[in-house]
């Protein structure tokens, strides 16, 4: 079906999580007491919020005018976009070292890093050096959220990779060399800033994100693509890489595999949902959802006061949750109707990316299949973080696309 791969994804996760969460796997003390909490309203909620998705896909595809892809002619300017790559990457590395060196020194820092990736010692505190708000002598947020920057950089190349190879109905590699040198050093960037705050999100996004572009971007040849793929050395490296990455900075941060983290994790979101059919809560009406990034500039000038206090529910363990807790704590039954949105926003976005080949809605399309894939933790767009690789993503492709009336075979390239 034309708008399965965005609910796809949605499916798996959920199935994945439902999975690790009740499946008699990775049984701990605490994975057991997570699992005593979870409650059957828990389980229908989470079902529910699967097939309030699907409605919403459905009702998008159904009512979505398809057409041909859409004659866009674009001036690309080449100079600039290869400036804005760079200095996207090197902003987003230079605001963690500024952030770490104003509590500690880069080089004992890195010392210390090391000594705890070659000892496999557990749970370090190395990254609340990262973590230190404004008031206890960090950068402030505002700054700090910039560190996202190499993701809009990634957004940026795929989109223009889409464009030309799709639209444009280029031949070759799924990748242009220039392509593969961009996201090499993206990847870098990626990977460094992710073994220094030991933050595993940007370093999964980068590799769900380049994933999801070879699918996104192949017609009737995926077999293919993924049979050539797995062939390619590169492909391994990559893999290897980013998986090591994650078990190191798992095992560091947590002190367990990434298998127990998961479960744990999946255990207590729906330990915490379950809680809110049984605990006094007070509805919060958006405000830890959707409109939750609207906390980040209040706090930062002082108007957090304007907010109104609403009674948390008695959580287990701690307060984390995923995306349909948040939900249902913003509007209880009424949370289907989100998911519903929610699944139209994202097949209409991924639509009209497809269609239409808009460089605006492809840049967006890339986000929200993070979001998507975030939603059995703590969603992505609950972050500011996220707002600004999205924002940075728009204003790099405004930046470096200009609408043309020039018809070409290719992206007219101007410096």
């Amino acid at each position: 079906m034309i708008y399965s791969r965005p609910f796809f994804i949605f499916l798996v996760v959920y199935l994945l999580m439902l999975f690790f969460a009740v499946a008699p796997v990775y049984q701990t003390d605490v994975i057991n007491e997570l699992r005593s909490n979870i409650n059957a309203y828990g389980i229908w909620f989470h079902f529910l919020s699967i097939i309030s998705f699907l409605i919403g896909a459905h009702a998008a595809s159904f009512s979505y005018k398809y057409s041909s892809i859409q004659e866009r002619f674009f001036v690309f300017r080449k100079r600039r976009f290869s400036i804005l790559i760079y200095s996207y990457c090197f902003i987003g590395f230079f605001v963690v070292l500024w952030q770490i060196s104003i509590s500690i020194s880069p080089r004992d820092y890195f010392n210390e890093l090391i000594s705890y990736i070659v000892l496999q010692q557990e749970k370090s505190e190395l990254r609340a050096y990262f973590l230190r708000d404004r008031e206890s002598g960090g950068l402030p947020g505002i700054i700090k959220m910039f560190s996202y920057l190499p993701l809009s950089a990634l957004y940026m190349v795929l989109t223009y990779e889409f464009i030309n190879k799709r639209m444009y109905c280029q031949k070759g590699d799924m990748l242009s060399t220039k392509a593969k040198k961009y996201l090499f050093i993206i990847f870098m960037a990626i990977l460094a800033r992710s073994m220094v705050t030991l933050d595993r999100v940007v370093l999964l996004s980068f590799f769900m994100l380049l994933l999801y572009y070879f699918i996104f971007s192949s017609n009737n040849n995926l077999k293919r693509l993924i049979f050539n793929s797995l062939k390619r050395p590169v492909f391994h490296f990559l893999a290897i890489t980013i998986f090591i990455s994650i078990y190191v900075i798992t095992t560091i941060r947590q002190g367990k595999g990434v298998g127990k983290f998961f479960a744990e994790y999946s255990s207590l979101g729906l330990a915490n949902l379950s809680i809110l059919f049984e605990k006094p809560f007070d509805y919060t009406w958006g405000t830890e959802s959707v409109f939750h990034v609207i906390y980040f500039p209040l706090e930062y000038f002082g108007l957090s006061h304007i907010l109104p206090a609403f009674r948390e529910a008695d959580w287990i363990l701690n307060p984390a949750r995923y995306l349909t807790a948040y939900v249902y704590q913003d509007f209880g039954i009424f949370c289907s109707i989100f998911f519903i949105l929610f699944g139209f926003l994202a097949t209409l976005i991924y639509l009209k990316a497809r269609y239409k080949s808009n460089p605006y809605v492809i840049v967006a399309l890339f986000p929200l299949i993070i979001v998507i894939a975030s939603s059995v933790v703590v969603p992505a767009f609950r972050g500011v973080d996220w707002w600004v690789s999205l924002f940075g993503g728009l204003v790099g492709i405004k930046l470096c696309f200009k609408r043309s009336g020039i018809r070409s075979g290719t992206l007219d390239s101007h410096n």
